[in-house]
């Protein structure tokens, strides 16, 4: 009877996995190294006050404010405005725009109504 050949174990390609592996180890190490060094010049350029007029600049706006893009003050004294201006808005009407018809509260809807709106004195 024939004997049916046997497989060789391939080393050939098993050292060459392995190898590649090593290879990737050691140049993954090395690149982590090389960002890492180049992190930390970056970091170490940075002080205190440099970061100090960064944030100076951003409130008062001194770095190229325009009316689209505003500087954090311009931006707080909008929101105030706009709440100040809806207080007297809402400081106008009368006390029934606030209450809920019977309407309303018979079918859930805590909404105010299109139809049943009035117009807002300015």
């Amino acid at each position: 009877m024939a004997r049916s050949p046997k497989k060789k174990a391939n080393a050939p390609k098993v050292k060459k996995t392995k190898l590649n592996l090593q290879v990737r180890d050691i140049l993954g190490d090395a690149y982590s190294f090389v960002q890492g060094e180049k992190f930390t010049d970056s970091v170490s350029t940075v002080n205190l006050e440099t970061l100090m007029q960064e944030q100076i600049n951003q409130i008062e706006g001194s770095d190229g404010k325009t009316d689209i893009r505003l500087n954090k003050k311009d931006v707080v004294d909008r929101i105030v405005n706009g709440i100040t201006e809806v207080v007297r808005t809402v400081k106008k009407l009368p006390p029934s725009a606030f209450s809920l018809s019977s309407e309303d509260r018979e079918s859930g809807n805590v909404n105010t109504s299109v139809a049943g709106d009035e117009e807002v004195p300015s």
